[in-house]
């Protein structure tokens, strides 16, 4: 155990290094780079929500630049020039689009106040809790079932009740997708993403491969997202046999209700799908 734990240690210290090296290039190549006026579009999300898919989606529209998760910790306009860089080494050159995007998929990284003070243009996403559940204990399947399907529900509940402090935080109108639209009635979320954000052209169910597709830390690992379009194959069929006990599922959907509700107040939506 302390080998693979110093071999991990060292691994991380290099990609660091490595990453490092990269910025270095990319400053020196493109040393005006946070000095382009641009609009931040951030996805407000929870893992497993299909944010890859979603951010993969804008990410391949001329007008967006971005695609994965940053991991910044943002607490001030210095943490915004860094997610121009991060996103620029992401995509390989400096960014000319209009907005530049990133996903947040835990609490820590953004406080609800953040989002109006630095102009963030929101898309809250969420999926069904009995499909979030399901997907989020399948990738933490090195915990037993029942560890593993509380360590998701806790992720589940804080993260939707932390998109609600945001949500209320907004002075503007955000826009709120239910995660089963997005791949039910595409079109209509494509029409309402390209009106509110007023895009220069319509968006597509095909998608561009980009440097860190389908690797892990960056977005959903699964060979799922490298096929190029939207799938749409349902509920994966290892999940279909898993039971969730009744007290973790009604919790998982009082808050999703919830969660909904605020949103669909204070949101520009299409409603709710099945």
């Amino acid at each position: 155990m302390p080998s693979n734990s110093n071999t991990t240690t060292t691994s991380d210290r290099w990609r660091k290094l490595r990453r490092k090296a990269e910025a270095g290039k990319l400053l020196l190549r493109h040393p005006f780079i946070g000095c382009r006026s641009c609009q931040y579009l951030f996805i407000l999300s929870h893992m497993r929500s299909r944010s890859s898919l979603l951010s993969h989606l804008l990410g391949s529209h001329p007008d967006i630049s971005g695609y994965t998760e940053s991991h910044i910790p943002y607490k001030g306009r210095l943490d915004f020039l860094k997610l121009r860089l991060v996103v620029a080494m992401a995509i390989d050159g400096e960014s000319n689009s209009r907005f530049i995007l990133d996903k947040v998929l835990h609490n820590w990284y953004l406080k609800p106040s953040q989002i109006d003070r630095m102009g963030v243009k929101p898309i809250f996403l969420i999926r069904d809790p009995v499909e979030s559940l399901k997907s989020l204990r399948h990738i933490m399947k090195d915990e037993n079932d029942e560890s593993t399907l509380q360590r998701s529900l806790n992720h589940y509940r804080k993260q939707l009740k932390w998109m609600m402090n945001c949500c209320r935080a907004l002075t503007d109108q955000a826009i709120f997708i239910d995660s089963g639209s997005l791949v039910n009635s595409t079109q209509d979320v494509f029409d309402l993403l390209q009106e509110h954000l007023k895009l220069s052209s319509p968006l597509v169910e095909s998608y561009n491969l980009f440097k860190y597709t389908g690797q892990t830390k960056h977005g959903d690992p699964s060979s799922m997202i490298k096929s190029g379009v939207i799938v749409r194959d349902g509920q994966k069929s290892y999940d279909r046999d898993l039971v969730i006990p009744p007290p973790m599922l009604d919790e998982a959907r009082a808050i999703h209700e919830k969660c909904v509700r605020v949103l669909e107040a204070r949101c520009v939506h299409l409603g709710r799908t099945t």
